[in-house]
This record gives C-alpha cells, structure tokens and sequence, in this order.
C-alpha cells in the first residue's frame, strides 16, 4: 500500500494550503497545515493521505451535509494509515465549527483545560 512520504515542500501561502491534497479531503486549514507542516521537529511531515486515509475522509468528511451518523469499518495493513484515518474526521469535527467553518475556541471557564 502506498505510504505518506516527507514533504520537502513547506507550504507557506493560503494557495499552497487549498492545493494540498489534505485540503482536498474536507480538512479545516490548520489540520492540514499541521499535518504538513515541516517547520516542528515532531511534526507529521505529509505530503499527502494514504489510500485508506483518503477513502475514510471522503466518506466521513465530505458526507457531512447528510447530516446522518453513519458508522465507518475500516481493515487494512500494518503501517498503512488506518489510526490517522480514524482521527481526522473526530480532530475535525472537535476542531471546527459546521455552521462557520472556524476553529471553536476552547472558554477554560466552562469546561477547557
């Protein structure tokens, strides 16, 4: 199965973020800026998903509108993706607000860490 390489190419502008192929699966532009980035020494350094991270987002990410709660089975190799694949749907639908597209934030008052 195909795996994610290092990306040697940092994205620098909101264009380069747009083009990626993370943004392409749904994913608000901070998680795709995170995943990619390569400016952290424990950063993901993706260039771009693996097969099943891609097929889990589509399906989880994109059929949102739906707005139906739909269950995801997924079984594949060792090594190829399956533990990101799960978490960016919840990473994202934690992260971002539906209704404005923008990342919540977190009022430590009520209930933050």
């Amino acid at each position: 199965a195909p795996k994610a390489r290092e990306n040697n190419d940092e994205i620098t502008t909101d264009k380069d973020i747009d083009q990626h192929p993370f943004s392409k699966l749904g994913l608000h532009a901070r998680l795709v800026s995170a995943l990619c980035s390569t400016k952290c020494a424990r950063g993901f350094h993706l260039s771009r998903p693996t097969v099943i991270q891609e097929q889990a987002c589509k399906s989880l990410l994109l059929d949102e509108s739906s707005k139906k709660s739909s269950n995801l089975f997924i079984q594949s190799e060792t090594g190829s993706g399956k533990t990101l694949a799960y978490l960016l749907p919840v990473l994202q639908q934690m992260a971002v607000d539906r209704s404005s597209g923008r990342i919540k934030k977190v009022d430590r008052d009520i209930g933050g860490t």
